[in-house]
């Protein structure tokens, strides 16, 4: 499936992203609608290919949200300034972390359309939360760096909630993607 995310110079985004071969690559699958794990060495691209696989998502699906987890606050901001670096102003991106203020998840929802989040904050948004939100809101699951994941990770946590409603038989539950960005080292 081939993605183009040209937009005219008043409602284009800020900067355009530009993919080496090897990248397309690696987001090929997860473009054409299949689950994926991308593994690929330090440095090599891989928040590049997430957010390509991003972009063809959005154009794509109708209303689509993408959330875009991440294990620390120190990632939500950095990666929350590189989605608005190549998403703005056409889709709207938040951070939310536990240092943000008090802020409803279900609240955000409507306005935005890019979630870069701390997994536990969408745990709590699905279990806690004064207005707890359904993971089916959701059309795209990008976990950042999930090679960190153990049987307690809040990652772990999202995934039981996303796998209990499917085994379930919830027919309204759409297909989410799931785009793990791992790394690895060489030896």
């Amino acid at each position: 499936m081939l993605c183009c995310y040209e937009a005219s110079e008043e409602s284009g985004p800020v900067e355009r992203l530009q993919l080496r071969d090897y990248q397309l690559e690696l987001a090929e699958h997860a473009v054409g609608g299949k689950n994926s794990i991308v593994v690929a060495p330090t440095g090599s691209g891989k928040t590049h290919v997430a957010l390509h696989i991003a972009m063809c998502h959005l154009e794509a699906a109708d209303l689509g949200k993408v959330v875009f987890l991440v294990p620390t606050v120190s990632l939500v901001n950095q990666q929350k300034e590189m989605f608005s670096r190549y998403f703005s102003p056409t889709y709207k991106t938040v951070g939310v972390s536990g240092d943000s203020p008090q802020l409803s998840l279900a609240g955000l929802v409507p306005t935005y359309d890019i979630f870069v989040v701390t997994p536990q904050i969408l745990v709590d948004a699905i279990k806690k939360d004064f207005t707890p939100i359904d993971i089916s809101i959701f059309t795209l699951l990008i976990f950042d760096e999930c090679h960190h994941t153990d049987k307690g990770h809040p990652y772990n946590k999202v995934m039981a909630d996303y796998l209990d409603k499917k085994l379930e038989g919830d027919r309204n539950l759409p297909q989410v993607k799931l785009i793990c960005l791992v790394m690895f080292h060489s030896v």
